[in-house]
């Protein structure tokens, strides 16, 4: 990963036994913590969107 900060290779295919590591440790996760798994889209989400239109507005201080 220190030549690849970015993440633009895909290691899944070439890295199997970590990616089923991880994998599993996701899944443990999940589990664990009884984290609900989507079953659909987020209707509200918009891949066009940046971190400074899609981030809700703080209520002002009182």
């Amino acid at each position: 990963m220190k030549e690849d900060i970015g993440e633009h290779k895909d290691l899944a295919d070439t890295q199997i036994q970590k990616r089923d590591e991880l994998l599993n440790d996701l899944l443990a996760w999940h589990k664990s913590v009884n984290a609900p798994i989507p079953s659909e889209p987020n209707p509200r989400y918009n891949p066009n969107a940046t971190e400074e239109n899609n981030t809700p507005k703080k209520k002002p201080a009182k």
